[in-house]
């Protein structure tokens, strides 16, 4: 709960915390404590480093895998909605 709360609004602390984890990134989604954690992270990134996390469940083959696990699949709507919103709020402002 400590690092959820650290992460909650401090941009620049989820940064680099994700920096610091994010070759095991995938393995705490999941986790039945640590998928809350790897969401909340994922509320306080950059676009730039959704899209990387996205980038690293396609490429080690963990979607599926990820979208039929009741933990992970938590995460895979999270990281989907906030590049859609993300999206959205680029597209409301070009």
């Amino acid at each position: 709960m400590f690092l959820q709360e650290k992460v909650n609004n401090n941009k620049l602390f989820a940064k680099n915390l994700y920096i610091s984890i994010k070759d095991k990134i995938v393995d705490l989604m999941y986790g039945g404590f640590s998928n809350y954690f790897v969401q909340k992270l994922i509320e306080n990134l950059p676009l730039k480093y959704i899209e990387e996390i996205l980038n690293q469940i396609i490429s080690s083959e963990s979607f599926t895998i990820l979208g039929l696990d009741p933990h992970g699949t938590r995460v895979l709507q999270k990281i989907l909605e906030s590049i859609v919103q993300s999206q959205q709020t680029l597209s409301i402002f070009t």
